[in-house]
């Protein structure tokens, strides 16, 4: 009697777990709380395997995403979710992560992202207008969402070849790399202070926009062609150091 039980809840539940992998993809996320400002477009498939057009807020556009539910972590009641998204022909985001944890805290695994570089400076409140070169690549471990961006970061910022265009100039800045982590709630980017340009630096991510401050003072290695844009950046104070901050 104990094996017929046993042999009717295991039908049981893999016939659930095929009837909520058949449900359409379109049907479950209109219902999903999105964050405020966040829209999709195009959503095709099931949850089992979705594809989604677009994914659209006013300060970044994800495109060409892909979706595939794993069958087996339905069975430990964490559903976990591979992605894959972007567009070789755009300055967009692209890459792959791990999502997992989505009935307590929501984690991202593994994640391997690139951004164009140029993409991310128009976005910034530089002192100058520039454009920037090459493509930086963000590398995270373990990233667990909480209030208001995250509860744990861990992971690497790396933008190998570094160059931008001011003023009519081209400078190369080398390597810059940066560490991932979160204080009180914000994803902090620490700038690793062994660059070429001298910079000290920590950005701050939050839920009402991006901050930061640090120092730049001007080392061995510093371009000689950007001598011309400290001048934008204020005064030095007694340490040879010009403010950095936004």
């Amino acid at each position: 009697m104990k094996m017929k039980f046993a042999i009717a809840a295991i039908f049981l539940s893999v016939y659930l777990a095929f009837v909520i992998a058949a449900t359409p993809a379109n049907l479950v996320l209109s219902y999903a709380p999105l964050p405020s400002g966040v829209g999709l477009h195009g959503v095709k498939g099931t949850i089992w395997q979705m594809s989604i057009d677009e994914l659209v807020h006013p300060q970044l556009t994800i495109s060409k995403i892909e979706a595939k539910l794993s069958f087996w972590s339905l069975f430990t009641l964490n559903p976990t979710i591979s992605l894959k998204f972007g567009d070789t022909f755009s300055d967009t985001p692209s890459g792959k992560l791990t999502v997992s944890g989505l009935f307590n805290d929501v984690s991202i695994q593994d994640a391997t992202i690139n951004i164009s570089a140029n993409y991310i400076a128009q976005k910034m409140p530089l002192p100058i207008p520039l454009n920037a070169s090459g493509e930086v690549s963000l590398i995270i471990e373990k990233f667990v969402v909480g209030k208001p961006i995250c509860q744990l970061a861990q992971g690497d910022v790396h933008w190998p070849n570094a160059s931008v265009s001011a003023l009519n100039e081209s400078v190369n800045l080398g390597l810059l790399a940066a560490k991932l982590s979160c204080e009180q709630g914000a994803l902090a980017v620490v700038i690793d202070e062994k660059n070429d340009l001298g910079v000290s630096f920590t950005a701050y991510i939050r839920s009402k926009g991006v901050s930061g401050n640090g120092y730049l003072k001007p080392a061995r290695n510093f371009p000689e062609k950007l001598q011309a844009v400290l001048p934008f950046l204020g005064k030095p104070d007694n340490q040879g150091r010009y403010r950095l901050s936004f």
